[in-house]
């Protein structure tokens, strides 16, 4: 079996246990029993599990890359777009908290720039449709890099100081890790829909103020 074809069946395997019974279930040896393989196979296309788990997470942003490639084609500020852009983005993420802890946070995060490409090019049919801009804002780096990119279009716009932006950028993305560490902490919480719902509010309130902040300090110069 070529390299790519065996890639493509751990990660497809690997999603199809993880969505139904949690990351917790998916086992080399599992793995390997359910695709015919030998264990060992696995590292011929991962360097462990948790880069497999990488993979896998990249499945959880179709729908949000879908429901943000809508919102691309109305007529919204640069500001309201970035909003509107986290608040989808909080709805997916603390969905599948685990998911997005590993897709953001995981100890290969920093190879995300390469994982993106590879991923893409074993299922190109899960960019069919998308826009231009989407492609080159949220199909590349890192979660910092992309939040910085869709920020940075309030610069052209004049709204935003480019010299603030990656602070501000930086910031907002502390603040979610934050709220999704201790998410991951507090398990009661995925329980009660109000109490996420209120978190989310919560969040949004905060980036909304933080933003806020900097656009009235750009108008007053």
């Amino acid at each position: 079996m070529k390299r790519i074809e065996l890639k493509k069946r751990y990660i497809q395997k690997a999603y199809e246990i993880v969505y139904s019974e949690g990351k917790n279930n998916v086992t080399i040896r599992r793995l390997g029993n359910e695709i015919n393989c030998n264990a060992s196979s696995l590292y011929r296309c991962f360097n462990d599990m948790d880069e497999l788990l990488l993979y896998v997470s990249l499945k959880y942003l179709k729908e949000y890359l879908s429901e943000v490639n809508e919102l691309l084609k109305l007529s919204l500020s640069s500001i309201e777009l970035y909003l509107r852009t986290w608040e989808c983005f909080l709805q997916h993420s603390f969905r599948d908290p685990k998911m997005f802890d590993i897709l953001f946070f995981n100890k290969y995060s920093m190879k995300m720039n390469y994982i993106i490409t590879d991923y893409y090019s074993i299922f190109p049919e899960e960019l069919e449709g998308f826009d231009d801009t989407l492609k080159s804002i949220f199909i590349s780096e890192s979660l910092s890099e992309r939040n910085y990119k869709m920020l940075y279009i309030s610069v052209e716009d004049g709204l935003i100081k480019k010299e603030d932006i990656r602070f501000l950028s930086d910031m907002i993305i502390q603040l979610y890790k934050g709220y999704l560490k201790d998410f991951l902490d507090k398990r009661k919480l995925h329980d009660n829909p109000e109490d996420v719902k209120k978190m989310q509010d919560e969040i949004m309130s905060y980036y909304r103020k933080i933003l806020m902040l900097y656009i009235d300090e750009k108008k007053e110069d």
